[in-house]
């Protein structure tokens, strides 16, 4: 009898270090599946959070130049914005519009540093603004959004 266990003891070490070295494995593809799920969370709410920044803006109406604003949105991982968002001070309210801007602009400067983005570092200028025809407008021969 003791030859027979012998004989099945080298089978079922065989399978124990099959094991051990595949838990590992196992254990990498779970962390960075979770990891995948979080990013694609992630993505979402600040697609979410952009939605909310799109929502507060009222429209570009003005009657004249000086009511026409913008506001840096977005967080290169250099720094600085990709670009500014136009708002006109008569349609929309900009206590409430600079909140949503920050919030979002935090969570994307947060998901740039949680996933090692980078980005080309170039300085985005501000625009000049203008009132044309009754509507806010980036002044002729100003850089467009991005």
């Amino acid at each position: 009898m003791s030859l027979r266990r012998s004989r099945r003891a080298p089978g079922a070490l065989l399978w124990l270090a099959l094991a051990a070295l595949t838990a590992p494995t196992c254990w990498t593809t779970a962390k960075r599946t979770a990891n995948v799920e979080a990013d694609v969370a992630d993505t979402a709410r600040l697609r979410q959070l952009r939605e909310a920044v799109a929502r507060q803006v009222g429209g570009l109406r003005c009657s004249e130049q000086s009511q026409c604003r913008f506001l840096p949105i977005g967080s290169k991982p250099c720094g600085g914005p990709w670009s500014y968002l136009l708002y006109s001070k008569v349609t929309t309210d900009s206590a409430a519009l600079a909140v949503a801007v920050e919030r979002y602009n935090a969570a994307e400067a947060e998901l740039n540093r949680k996933l090692g983005r980078v980005s080309d570092c170039g300085f985005v200028s501000p625009p000049k603004l203008d009132c044309v025809e009754g509507v806010c407008t980036r002044a002729s021969g100003a850089p467009g959004p991005r």
